[in-house]
């Protein structure tokens, strides 16, 4: 459920100290309006593939950067954007394939 990863993605950066707020989250890291994560949850919708990409591509950009650091600490999380990034790209992946099966079915 790519629902279920952007919320761990949100409580990862949080835990970090780069977000306080959903509505920061949705803002900086989702380039969506505030409300964004707050209306997922609230009507148990499942984030935009769009919206799914540029997490991803925003999580590997921070996540490779942060690999060439020289702590330990900023590595980790280097690896755990990275790792977050990889699953946001295999939720599209899923995503797309049963929509494109779903046409070819009907």
């Amino acid at each position: 459920m790519s629902k279920t990863v952007l919320f761990e993605v949100f409580e990862l950066l949080k835990s970090q100290g780069l977000v306080s707020t959903e509505n920061e989250f949705s803002k900086d890291w989702l380039a969506r309006s505030e409300s964004y994560a707050r209306g997922l949850r609230f009507h148990d919708a499942e984030p935009s593939i769009a919206t799914m990409a540029l997490l991803a591509s925003k999580l590997q950009y921070y996540g490779e950067r942060l690999l060439g650091q020289h702590t330990e600490q900023h590595r980790a999380l280097g690896e755990k954007f990275l790792s977050y990034s990889q699953i946001c790209h295999s939720k599209i992946n899923e995503r797309c394939v049963d929509r494109w099966q779903r046409v070819m079915a009907a």
